[in-house]
């Protein structure tokens, strides 16, 4: 486990995981945040990775509106970057772009229970 950076995350009372394992220069992380009742989000999600990236990667996750619906989400890193930036994948029409930013109402208002889940594999620097 790790306990990672956030820009624009604030974990509260929610739950937060945060797992890799490093195979040579090959590093996986998977990340699951359930909301708490003070948890929240605000502009573009990033969650930061226990190293920094060699090159561009792409992972990819979920987010569920509990007891609602599940939408696929993209993890991106940047070369020489140390965070992933979390972004809704094609949701619905106004989610349909992948520069559109997770934040506090949309794709949905967040709430308790709800998760943020994601999985990236990516080349360390």
């Amino acid at each position: 486990t790790y306990s990672p950076s956030h820009s624009n995350i604030t974990v509260g009372n929610g739950t937060e995981t945060a797992r890799y394992v490093q195979v040579n220069e090959l590093v996986l992380v998977s990340y699951t945040l359930t909301f708490g009742s003070t948890t929240s989000f605000g502009g573009t999600i990033e969650v930061g990775l226990p190293f920094t990236a060699a090159s561009g990667a792409e992972g990819a996750g979920i987010i569920t509106e509990a007891g609602v619906s599940n939408s696929v989400i993209t993890a991106s890193v940047a070369a020489s970057a140390n965070k992933a930036v979390v972004r809704p994948h094609n949701i619905s029409a106004s989610f349909a772009r992948w520069d559109t930013n997770i934040d506090a109402t949309n794709p949905f208002t967040w709430g308790t229970a709800d998760q943020l889940r994601f999985s990236i594999v990516y080349e360390v620097a």
